[in-house]
């Protein structure tokens, strides 16, 4: 599922709305063996040599057709992205925009994976029953996994020119909050293969989990001056904090700034050589701390 929508909300289309939705779901259904069953028949053993049957007719053990009724591996999985932002050109100022964006995340996996002893086939031609069922080989492995991703973002820019004084200035804000947690479990001793359910196991193998909680935020600004596209200016300042850090040492101040000449635009470059030749020359020097 793919929905894009933009709009201009006011009459003289200052204000622009920009909504995305993207959400797909998937469903696999494999047998216990996944992938193994179908690889082996082609790159293995000669599939003659493993007729569905014996000779006498009955079901053979260890068949393409028993492999593929020895349980199942089942995967849930669906996953969910919204964005949705608002930019507004300031009608009254020249060269003044904001904007606001929220873009949300979600994830969700489900696996569920049965695995027993192969049911209606013999082990020899000649087998009076089918092979036995062991409830100790059955087991059940289920695993969730859950995950979820909010960003906001907002950021206000200008950019204005005064004859051959040319200036930009942003400032931005923007934060991100992430969860995400998984459980498994697997259980073995399943008298029957007509509920695979982890509460109807008779021996838990193992169980496990972990959850996890992260987040960010970071404010920048920035600010540029050229006189007439030949001298630069830049000043760029971050202050930035993560959870992935101590409370003592989670915010951090970084700057630079730099200098630059467009040498190659001199008139008297110009003159001294030949476009065709060298057409760009510049030099910048920067300072980060």
């Amino acid at each position: 599922m793919i929905l894009n929508t933009d709009a201009m909300l006011l009459s003289d289309k200052s204000l622009k709305f920009t909504f995305n939705l993207n959400g797909n779901t998937s469903n696999n259904n494999k047998p216990a063996d996944g992938e193994g069953v179908f690889n082996n028949a082609m790159y293995g053993d000669w599939m003659p040599k493993r007729p569905a049957a014996w000779s006498t007719g009955l079901p053979r053990k260890g068949s393409v057709e028993a492999q593929l009724n020895n349980g199942f591996n089942n995967t849930e999985s669906y996953r969910f992205q919204m964005n949705a932002a608002l930019k507004w050109s300031v009608p009254w100022v020249e060269g003044l925009s904001a904007q606001a964006s929220l873009n949300f995340t979600t994830s969700y996996y489900h696996q569920r994976h049965f695995n027993h002893d192969q049911e209606g086939v013999y082990d020899n031609p000649y087998a009076t029953a089918v092979s036995s069922y062991n409830p100790e080989n059955a087991n059940l492995y289920e695993k969730w996994n859950k995950y979820k991703l909010l960003t906001g973002i907002f950021q206000i820019d200008y950019t204005r020119s005064f004859g051959k004084h040319n200036l930009s200035a942003m400032v931005n804000y923007q934060s991100q909050v992430r969860k995400s947690n998984w459980t498994d479990a697997k259980k073995k001793g399943y008298p029957t293969t007509l509920a695979p359910q982890l509460d109807l196991g008779g021996t838990l193998v193992s169980a496990g989990g972990s959850a996890e909680e992260w987040g960010s935020a970071s404010y920048i600004g920035r600010f540029t001056y050229d006189y007439d596209n030949k001298y630069l200016f830049q000043y760029s300042a971050n202050y930035n904090g993560s959870l992935s850090y101590s409370p003592d040492k989670r915010w951090g101040y970084f700057q630079a700034f730099s200098l630059g000449w467009v040498m190659s635009d001199e008139v008297w470059f110009k003159n001294l050589v030949n476009p065709n030749i060298v057409n760009m020359i510049n030099y910048v020097a920067d300072l980060d701390w």
